[in-house]
């Protein structure tokens, strides 16, 4: 578990100005989105644009997740 959060932690630390650094901003929020769908999360996105970029904010739900235990029960 403590290796997983410092892996975590190290692959969302970086850059934080979303504008001049937005190709990292990208990164970080698919990494995100990502570990919420791989965790049995429902992922939504609420975009919108700022100085002519699309941006987005993550919005994940746990609406019907699974225990880990229930899930390696069913595969």
């Amino acid at each position: 578990m403590k290796d997983r959060i410092f892996d975590t932690v190290r692959r969302l630390e970086g850059l934080r100005d979303g504008y001049y650094h937005y190709d990292n901003l990208e990164e970080r929020a698919e990494y995100i989105e990502g570990e919420f769908k791989t965790e049995g999360f429902t992922v939504e996105r609420d975009e919108f644009i700022f100085s002519g970029r699309p941006y987005r904010n993550i919005i994940a739900t746990s609406s019907g997740l699974q225990s880990k235990e229930d899930r390696k029960s069913v595969v």
